[in-house]
């Protein structure tokens, strides 16, 4: 009967928990909890992986890029060999973050992440985060080597759409994909729209530290 008790509780702990850890991460971010997330990064889970990736994001926003390697790396490895969707589009995620510390490795990598991300369309073409992500890279890449603003924001708008929908078991990146959509507004159609899609990016995240420091900078 104990052994039941302590089954149950595993069970109900773990959906609770699934449901809300990425909150938790996130609120690590954004109070620049660097202890708490190398807490969140313990283990060989996607969890741990994506604790890894935000830790590697909070380390740039600090101008800390030498410390935000590691990270990165520590997510690849724990990812390698996973060919699950969420698996594949946080890897691709990773490898764009590295191209983002050193443009240099996107002569290596940008094949890398496209194939994660053909990899992933064809489990998942509507899963939120590969959208943004197919959009980030799309904005990201020179126009020379197939980047398209007008494709980018085409997909964050889908992935807007596809945010909308419920969700209980992976559900990072809602607010990060209002702060692309600024990104991409601005170079599209000017300040106005830049500002106004980082003030919905604060409606879903108030606390969301890349969104403010954009939007202080704007000022």
């Amino acid at each position: 009967m104990k052994n039941i008790l302590t089954t149950l509780f595993i069970v109900f702990f773990s959906v609770g928990s699934l449901a809300d850890i990425f909150d938790d991460i996130e609120s690590a971010v954004n109070k620049m909890n660097i202890g708490a997330l190398e807490q969140f990064n313990e283990g060989k889970t996607y969890r741990a992986a994506y604790a890894h990736y935000r830790l590697a994001f909070l380390y740039n926003f600090l101008g800390e890029k030498k410390k935000a390697k590691r990270p990165l790396e520590n997510v690849i490895s724990l990812l390698d060999g996973k060919d699950d969707s969420e698996s594949l589009i946080l890897k691709a995620s990773a490898h764009g973050l590295q191209i983002g510390l050193s443009p240099i490795k996107a002569v290596f990598l940008g094949s890398k992440i496209d194939d994660a991300l053909e990899a992933a369309a064809q489990k998942t073409p509507d899963n939120p985060r590969l959208l943004m992500t197919k959009a980030v890279n799309a904005f990201n890449t020179p126009s020379l080597f197939g980047g398209n603003n007008e494709r980018a924001l085409s997909l964050i708008n889908k992935a807007e759409n596809a945010f909308a929908l419920p969700c209980d078991q992976v559900c990072w990146g809602k607010a990060e994909n209002q702060i692309w959509k600024a990104l991409i507004l601005q170079e599209m159609k000017g300040q106005d729209a830049y500002i106004a899609a980082l003030e919905a990016s604060l409606r879903i995240d108030p606390e969301n530290i890349w969104a403010r420091q954009l939007i202080d900078a704007a000022k």
